[in-house]
């Protein structure tokens, strides 16, 4: 892959407005289940968003370490397993999300029920979100991310305000996988640079084992 230019911004300019309310600990983490339960949860929130297609795979892909949101997410840039859905999120899935971590939407309905895309922990520690306008990584551990921040929040299309990332502009290598996986993969929707994407695209980064950290 051809290095993509361009250069980590500055924390001042991230929105880290959905943020996790609850610290992850090794308790909570594994109340999110296995493997197994990860993507029976995804199938599941896939049917419920109305999606007609999801797809996994596991991409062994290298992507380029220039242009990234900071040094950090180099390490992030190659193994990875990748669930898709043809569905976008809502405003109220960014939110139970990212925000309400252990207390989610469907929580209320039974105590099985509501644990969705945050059973996704259960394979990897950092997680790519992209749907709509919108890319999210989140960084429970705040170990990749500058200064220990736990998610930042970027607009694929035109930023809404100035604490919202350019992707396309600002870190555009963070983008390469998402571009070129979503070109190799005709069971997806295509992602345009600077384009509106019609469907939901998880990014469960695999970091090599001598880098994590335990939970």
């Amino acid at each position: 892959m051809a290095s993509s230019a361009g250069r980590p911004r500055s924390t001042c300019r991230w929105d880290t407005r959905l943020q996790h309310r609850e610290k992850f600990t090794t308790c909570n983490i594994r109340d999110y289940g296995s493997a197994n339960t990860c993507l029976k949860e995804l199938l599941a929130n896939a049917d419920d968003a109305k999606a007609t297609h999801l797809t996994v795979c596991l991409d062994k892909s290298c992507y380029t370490t220039d242009g990234l949101l900071c040094e950090g997410m180099a390490v992030l840039q190659g193994l990875a397993l990748w669930i898709c859905n043809d569905a976008e999120f809502s405003q109220d899935n960014w939110t139970s999300y990212t925000l309400n971590v252990g207390e989610s939407a469907k929580a209320k309905d039974t105590e099985t029920t509501g644990k969705g895309a945050l059973t996704a922990y259960s394979l990897a520690d950092v997680i790519q979100m992209l749907s709509g306008d919108h890319l999210v990584t989140l960084d429970p551990h705040g170990t990749h991310l500058p200064d220990k921040l736990e998610s930042i929040f970027g607009n694929l299309v035109t930023p809404q305000d100035e604490h919202f990332v350019d992707v396309a502009n600002d870190c555009p290598g963070q983008l390469e996988p998402f571009l070129a996986f979503t070109q190799q993969c005709p069971s997806v929707p295509t992602l345009a640079l600077k384009g509106h994407y019609p469907g939901t695209l998880f990014r469960l980064d695999c970091v090599p084992e001598q880098l994590q950290k335990p939970a």
